[in-house]
């Protein structure tokens, strides 16, 4: 059978899906899902994958795809992470036979019109594509044009930039959204302000897309899709007896509940605690039989006429949206936000130490956070982290040589000191000195070599572990530089000078 493409892929294969569950690491697993299409949602993504991990760890693809194999998972599309375009297909050749079509997350692409069509040429399923919008509508568009000329079947938008994460997320544009879709001939799937039913109809009136995908909607109500905001406590009990049926890590649970119970455990705090310790499925059953009683007993006190608190559209105990605050901005009246840190340093109390500080002093009376007493350290003139220097090596202790200890030199090798020769150790070096590397940290392909001086020669033991030679280089690319970007440049002038 030919692979279909386009509007002919979503309306017969997909079903012509308006109502998307998005693909959600460790919160997308097939209980999710199976509760979320009792409860309307027409089509379904897997967690993201990461497709070289894929490829390489048959426990990997056992426990995220192939054991969470069921009839009633369908439609299923199955997303991966991937930049190099030949580890992608491999990963989905390997996934193709268990789901509709594969995603590729383009949230931060790089190759990505290699990537889409070597997939689309070799894959027996379409390949469909996530993306996230540019600041300018019509770069977003010519990024949109470019996936649908190199095989892309679907496109979905998240309406937010790559910056618009955690507290910065703020509102998608559904302007970007509605400009992609009139620009390509491919269905397009909304993602972003997705919270309830009225959103879904508003998206796909506004921006005449095929179909609305959400994430933290559904994670806050499964029922969204349906119209409905049934009590926590329902929901919690189904999500936990499929479950039973289809486990899953109980860390995937803790925080489906987490989310679900959001608003409850602000008002029954003492909850969140049993929750986060709880160890067993039955665990997390009976802590939500106890905020079932607690919510119960809530609904009889409440009185005729009372509204919700905190500006909540719905009491408590009702699934309903979490609005995340935007980052807090300070006012002429307080003089500003200020931050935990800039307490404590103005402060110096205990009494403003943050709680994780105050039980490392409670372990260690003698700790102390005082910022001027924290060493400084010279950064990076590439990447701000802290540079070499000959004060930061640490010194080897005498403790043998290994394999040659004791023995004389190769041919062509310098005569070590028996410090220089220690495990895993370095030797602060003085002018003219080598600096050498251990096996063991050669075994991962570095060539370790730091100096504090252009006019230094560092010396390299290169080899397998079997047989070493000694090769004399100069290193003039590491001045200046931490050890990350030192060992670049030593490793690739090592591969310069070497045969």
């Amino acid at each position: 059978m030919p692979k279909l493409q386009g509007f002919e892929f979503w309306s017969r294969t997909l079903g012509g899906a308006r109502h998307v569950v998005a693909p959600m690491v460790d919160q997308s697993e097939l209980a999710w899902r199976l509760l979320s299409r009792r409860h309307g949602a027409q089509l379904c993504y897997t967690p993201m994958l990461h497709a070289q991990v894929f490829v390489r760890d048959a426990n990997y693809r056992k426990e995220n795809l192939y054991c969470e194999v069921c009839p009633e998972d369908r439609p299923l599309i199955v997303q991966f992470c991937a930049n190099d375009p030949e580890v992608f297909v491999q990963a989905a050749l390997l996934a193709q036979d268990y789901c509709d079509a594969i995603d590729l997350n383009l949230g931060c692409p790089q190759m990505i019109a290699k990537r889409v069509l070597l997939a689309h040429e070799k894959l027996s399923v379409p390949v469909t594509c996530k993306i996230r919008v540019f600041p300018e509508i019509d770069k977003t568009v010519k990024y949109a044009q470019m996936l649908e000329k190199a095989g892309c079947q679907l496109l979905t938008v998240h309406g937010r930039t790559k910056e618009q994460k955690g507290p910065l997320s703020g509102t998608a544009s559904w302007e970007h959204i509605k400009a992609v879709r009139k620009a390509v001939a491919i269905p397009v799937f909304a993602n972003g302000n997705i919270q309830c039913l009225r959103d879904v109809e508003r998206c796909i009136q506004d921006t005449g897309v095929q179909g609305v995908m959400s994430a933290e909607g559904n994670l806050h109500n499964p029922a969204l899709f349906e119209g409905r905001s049934p009590a926590v406590w329902e929901l919690a009990e189904e999500y936990l007896d499929i479950v039973r049926q289809h486990p899953c890590p109980l860390s995937y649970v803790r925080a489906h509940l987490f989310k679900l119970w959001h608003h409850t455990l602000q008002v029954h705090q003492e909850l969140r605690e049993e929750l986060a310790k709880v160890k067993t499925l039955e665990g997390v059953t009976a802590v939500n039989q106890e905020l079932k009683l607690r919510c119960q007993e809530d609904i009889s006190r409440q009185k005729e006429g009372e509204k919700p608190s905190g500006g909540l559209p719905f009491f408590h105990w009702i699934c309903q949206p979490y609005f995340r605050p935007g980052p807090r901005e300070g006012s002429k009246e307080n003089g500003g936000a200020r931050s935990k840190r800039a307490l404590e340093e103005e402060e110096g109390g205990t009494d403003v130490l943050s709680k994780n500080k105050q039980k490392k002093q409670l372990r260690n009376p003698h700790k102390t956070f005082d910022p001027s007493l924290k060493p400084k350290y010279a950064k990076c003139d590439q990447c701000g982290n802290p540079k070499v220097s000959m004060a930061l090596l640490p010194r080897a202790e005498p403790s043998g040589g290994g394999r040659r200890a004791g023995r004389s030199p190769l041919p062509g090798q310098h005569p070590l000191p028996a410090e220089g020769r220690a495990r895993g150790g370095w030797l602060p070096l003085t002018s003219g000195q080598p600096l050498i590397g251990r096996r063991q940290a050669l075994r991962r392909g570095a060539a370790l070599l730091f100096v504090a001086s252009p006019a230094l020669w560092g010396a390299c033991s290169v080899g397998g572990g079997i047989s070493h030679r000694l090769t004399s280089f100069p290193v003039s690319r590491v001045i200046g530089v931490c050890s990350t970007c030192a060992g670049a440049a030593a490793r690739s002038e090592l591969s310069e000078r070497l045969p």
